[in-house]
């Protein structure tokens, strides 16, 4: 796909020179590959972990990972396993540099693969002011798009670089008995891919066939010939895996009923690519991807009249519309797809329609939305930016400690969302019932998981069937609690951040006895209240204690300790658990939120307000509400009744059945003090309905707050 030549556009249109624009692209992608290897590996998902368990099977035992080793569904599942040597590469960097390792591959990728971009745009030794400008967009805006998918380490990550690199390839014609080997590297690191890398050589294949002429004159009859044979041979790299014939079918073979379960595996709504948002940070790269999708559109009905000289570009857009149709994920294939269309347009634009569309404005009017919405992204990121180089929030690392702290052995009941985890930490001592690996598990097995969750009946089927010695359930979810109690044999005995543990008592009754939870209701630890009958939770924070005792970094735990402490004025301790917080999740404002609780009790009110404003930059894990009435407070013992006011109506909606009458009464006193008189005679009626009657404390309150009025 020859790019027709530009006709030099004077310098003077664009806002830096040729040199300027090319080095300014080359710092922005060296500078967003740095930031992407700051950012910690977060739990997103578990996929990474089931990789890197597989990783390590298989240099353990010489053998490439094809059956369900680390599950007891039985019978065990099967399957081609078709990212094996993607397995073997974060393994090995795992194994060498901890989770650094796989941190630098993920940046290093990243970097390739917008590098590429460049390349893919600049594909003269000298490219034109016109070419850079456009390589810059192309590389912010791609940049912006993708950074999503590189928060995750999989193997998708290799298929966007190759991706990249075959389309350079072909394009420019240089070097393409790389293809080949693309090819085996692609399909033995991702080989479910490999209809994208089909759909690329016949393109190109098609082009090369309609402009033989063409070709033959510009690079002679041996060029042709190695560059129909490389695509050739590359197609058949399909089978230089150990799959062998059985990757063919691999793309097609897949469980009829995930799109049901697994939001990306959904057929793209086509109708959303008629909505545009940039109202938070987090549609921004959506909205970006539908940008270059309508680009790539346009430029194709644009050029369409030439389509009997490019028939690739037909057979691109088509299968990018068949795959968008298929998975909604695919839109970040669809998107390396259309770069030929799209920089083949691009390139197309000749000099007096730039002049006459006064590019300049146009150019510094798109960068200047790309470097907002990128420093709107990045700020977004770095301000919730977990611990590094793994963030432990949302993980269920306190579980994964016990287990190992009581050397636990046996059947692991669990959710599938974690069972990459699950499995890397406790294989072999423990096998667990799933992960979300589609390629291995059949929607009835992900179907039965489910159901154990949340059916009594097929609860006890399964507990009669595999005999677990633990079962994990949900922390916010107090439903699992009374499914449980229907088999009286299992005991509560620890919880983190996201989980609650049970273990059967007749299978370890010494871990039953030792750790049992008889006080302590893990679905309820975060509604307790250390300033209401104190002495009757002596024996919950014994075993809060000891939870803390066996893993110190539970979010949850620490939270409560805290709030203990600071009821107790023991100020001190109560920064100790506070430290430990911001330490280990800095991105949470939890942390922050205790730190403020303190100062408020201290009286030190500015250092409380600044805090609290932290807390709210940060990710709401605790109640923003109580953020929003520690700031209330401290502004009304500062005299600043507005913005008293202000944060007390954010942290409380009388309309909500759960508010007291007391916390009415000071929203109206509130209302009163900036002038609100109406509404605060209006919320004393609320208040005055739900009081109770035995309450004078708050009844002498309202009558007070009524006097101040003349009927």
């Amino acid at each position: 796909m020859d790019y027709p030549t530009f006709s030099m556009v004077n310098t003077k249109l664009f806002l830096f020179s040729r040199n300027s624009l090319n080095l300014l692209c080359n710092q922005f992608i060296i500078i967003a590959g740095i930031l992407l290897s700051l950012w910690p590996l977060e739990l997103i998902d578990t996929d990474f972990w089931y990789h890197l368990n597989s990783g390590r099977y298989l240099f353990e035992n010489l053998e490439i990972p094809s059956r369900s080793f680390f599950s007891f569904i039985d019978p065990p599942r099967t399957w081609s396993n078709y990212y094996w040597l993607f397995q073997a590469i974060v393994y090995s960097l795992f194994n060498v540099a901890h989770y650094f390792g796989p941190l630098f591959l993920r940046a290093f990728l990243f970097t390739c693969v917008l590098l590429i971009i460049k390349k893919i745009f600049n594909q003269k030794d000298n490219p034109s002011e016109v070419e850079c400008s456009f390589a810059l967009l192309a590389v912010v805006a791609f940049a912006l798009s993708i950074l999503p998918r590189f928060f995750l380490i999989r193997p998708h990550l290799f298929s966007y670089l190759f991706m990249a690199l075959s389309i350079y390839l072909l394009e420019t014609k240089k070097k393409i008995w790389l293809l080949p080997i693309i090819g085996i590297f692609w399909f033995n690191i991702h080989g479910i891919m490999y209809p994208v890398f089909i759909i690329l050589l016949l393109a190109y294949l098609a082009d090369s066939y309609v402009k033989y002429v063409e070709i033959t004159k510009t690079e002679g009859t041996d060029n042709l010939k190695m560059f129909r044979w490389s695509i050739i041979a590359s197609m058949f790299c399909v089978f230089a895996t150990p799959a062998s014939t059985a990757l063919f079918t691999s793309p097609f073979d897949t469980s009829p009923l995930q799109d049901l379960y697994i939001s990306e595996l959904q057929p793209f709504n086509f109708t959303n690519l008629f909505i545009f948002n940039f109202s938070s940070v987090s549609h921004v790269s959506i909205t970006i991807q539908k940008l270059i999708l309508w680009i790539g559109i346009f430029f194709y009905i644009k050029n369409i009249k030439y389509a009997f000289k490019k028939p690739g570009h037909l057979i691109l857009m088509l299968g990018a519309m068949i795959l968008l149709a298929r998975y909604s994920r695919m839109i970040y294939v669809v998107m390396f797809l259309l770069l030929p269309i799209i920089a083949n347009g691009l390139a197309s634009i000749d000099r007096t329609s730039l002049l006459n569309h006064h590019w300049k404005k146009v150019f510094s009017l798109l960068m200047a939305i790309l470097v907002f919405a990128l420093f709107a992204t990045i700020n977004n990121y770095v301000r919730m930016r977990g611990s590094y180089p793994f963030s432990a929030y949302k993980t269920p690392l306190g579980v994964i400690e016990f287990i190992k702290h009581v050397k636990g052995k046996g059947l692991l009941l669990n959710d599938p969302s974690l069972g990459g985890i699950l499995q890397w930490e406790l294989y072999p001592d423990i096998k667990i019932h799933s992960d979300l690996e589609m390629s291995i598990f059949k929607d009835s097995d992900i179907y039965y998981n489910l159901a154990v969750y949340s059916d009594p009946i097929v609860f006890i089927k399964a507990i009669n069937k595999y005999d677990p010695v633990f079962i994990m359930t949900d922390i916010f979810n107090d439903k699992h609690k009374s499914l449980i109690q229907t088999n009286s044999d299992y005991t509560p005995v620890f919880l983190d951040n996201i989980s609650v543990l049970y273990v059967d008592s007749k299978q370890r009754p010494d871990i039953a006895k030792k750790y049992g939870l008889l006080n302590l209701d893990p679905y309820e630890i975060f509604e307790l209240d250390w300033e209401k009958n104190i002495e009757e939770k002596k024996e919950i924070l014994s075993e809060i204690e000891r939870i803390h005792g066996v893993y110190g970094k539970i979010a949850i735990i620490n939270m409560q300790l805290a709030g203990f402490a600071i009821v107790n004025d023991d100020y001190k301790k109560a920064l100790t658990y506070a430290e430990v917080l911001t330490n280990t999740y800095p991105g949470m404002g939890v942390g922050y939120t205790i730190k403020g609780d303190v100062y408020l009790s201290k009286k030190k009110y500015a250092e409380a307000i600044r805090l609290y404003q932290k807390a709210l930059t940060k990710k709401h894990d605790v109640r923003v509400e109580h953020i929003y009435y520690g700031l209330y407070q401290a502004y009304k013992f500062t005299g600043k009744h507005k913005k008293a006011y202000k944060y007390l109506s954010l942290a409380l909606n009388p309309f909500n059945m759960k508010a007291n009458a007391d916390r009415i009464c000071k929203l109206a006193r509130a209302a009163s003090a900036v002038g609100k008189h109406t509404r605060a005679k209006a919320l004393l009626d609320l208040a005055e309905i739900k009081v109770k009657e035995d309450d004078m404390e708050t009844i002498n309150k309202i009558n007070e707050a009524r006097s101040w009025y003349k009927e």
